[in-house]
């Protein structure tokens, strides 16, 4: 992809340098439909200075790509571990993809448009797929290629509805895989910084330039240097918005979600959460390496050099989502969230992550009130474990999401 110089001067002076660029992801439920892209339209409308938008697939667009390649390779588990619950062959599990984003791109009025970029997109994963099922085996470079198509298809289609909903501006498409390179081909790559920055320089220098053009990416996928196909992991695509920040110096990055910024506890499974208003980088990298659903767990790594502040915040909402910046929060407890998994003999178990400033012999002794208060006959097997940022209630057996669900109403709601 050639970026497009707004100037014929390759430098930009200091007084034509916008003050501000944000760099702007949407997840895959705020693509879901034509209603959910035009939202994300109306949010990049309210804020001039997003420069470029990171977009993912489209709402369980990745799990059916999975799903195809393992019945084309007839295996019963996906790349990824998840069991094969398709029962209908890959051609058919295509057409029923290619039907959402032909329907989806109908519904924004710009199938036209996105007809022959489609087609070509399509056609290309029928043939990869051939090859899985002629190899009767998942190769993961192969599936890397696999899995970008469902970035290439949404982001083809919302750049048409932008052009068409932002007349005024110019919007253009970029391939993260000329852009986002990686130190090897395959699926959870990391990104090769120096690598990228090079390939990044005219875009660094398009960004800055005025007037703004509009670029809409992909997260998740990039490439390796040779031209191999790769990604950064499942939920990869807040780490591409902060990569790109960086490389690109923004000052700011967007990750809008279907929930109102990072919650006390997951909101999709307990009950009475609250938002946080400010995390640390550190404090929000806590959460998501102890598994917490929130932020890829690399997404702050790009960040820290250069101290870009990252605000997660919820799609059509007033609210002011949650800020992540240098410094950390001062309360003493600030969220708890739940890893639950099979414990010993498949009994149910849970490793429970306190995020706050507090001591280990403090948080023991309100955890041994709790116990005391909610389970006095049986209380569950428990031990403390300290981590960064806080500290994990290891649950060896006993009840999980009730205790998960306790737990928050003890210390959050009293």
């Amino acid at each position: 992809m050639t970026i497009v110089n707004s100037s014929s001067s390759s430098s930009v002076s200091s007084s034509a340098r916008h003050p501000e660029v944000i760099v702007a992801k949407f997840g895959g439920s705020s693509v879901r439909d034509a209603a959910a892209m035009q939202a994300c339209g109306k949010t990049i409308a309210q804020y001039p200075a997003i420069r470029l938008v990171i977009l993912s697939a489209t709402y369980n667009t990745t799990n059916e790509l999975e799903q195809m390649a393992a019945v084309a390779a007839q295996e019963k588990t996906t790349i990824s571990g998840r069991a094969v619950t398709a029962c209908l062959p890959w051609p058919s599990l295509l057409k029923v993809l290619e039907q959402k984003h032909r329907l989806l791109a109908q519904d924004l009025a710009i199938l036209a448009e996105v007809e022959d970029d489609l087609t070509q997109i399509l056609e290309g994963l029928r043939q990869d797929l051939t090859i899985t099922e002629q190899a009767l085996k998942l190769d993961p470079v192969l599936m890397a290629k696999i899995y970008a198509v469902g970035e290439l298809l949404s982001s083809k289609i919302f750049t048409a509805y932008l052009k068409k909903a932002f007349p005024q501006r110019q919007v253009v498409w970029l391939d993260s895989r000329q852009y986002i390179i990686t130190h090897q081909a395959g699926n959870g790559v990391p990104i090769d910084f120096l690598a990228s920055q090079r390939a990044c320089q005219a875009l660094a220098t398009s960004i800055a330039a005025a007037p703004p053009i509009l670029y809409v990416a992909q997260g998740f996928i990039g490439q390796t240097a040779d031209g191999r196909a790769a990604t950064l992991g499942r939920e990869g695509s807040d780490y591409s918005a902060t990569a790109y920040a960086g490389l690109l110096k923004a000052t700011t990055v967007q990750i809008w979600t279907d929930v109102a910024g990072i919650a006390t506890s997951d909101p999709h499974q307990i009950k009475h959460t609250k938002f946080l208003q400010k995390l640390s980088y550190g404090q929000a990298a806590a959460l998501a390496e102890q598994g917490a659903k929130v932020l890829h767990e690399r997404t702050m790594e790009p960040l820290i050099k250069d101290q870009i502040k990252l605000v997660v915040a919820k799609v059509g909402s007033t609210a002011p989502g949650t800020w992540i910046g240098p410094e950390d929060a001062p309360a003493k407890l600030l969220a708890i969230h739940a890893k639950i998994a099979p414990g010993p003999e498949a009994t149910p178990a849970a490793q429970i992550f306190f995020l706050g400033n507090f001591s280990a012999q403090e948080i023991q002794q309100d955890l041994q009130n709790f116990f005391a208060q909610n389970y006095p006959a049986h209380p569950p097997s428990w031990q403390w474990q300290e981590a960064p940022k806080g500290g994990c209630l290891q649950i060896l057996a006993g009840p999980t999401l009730e205790l998960w669900q306790k737990l928050h109403d003890y210390f959050f709601q009293g």
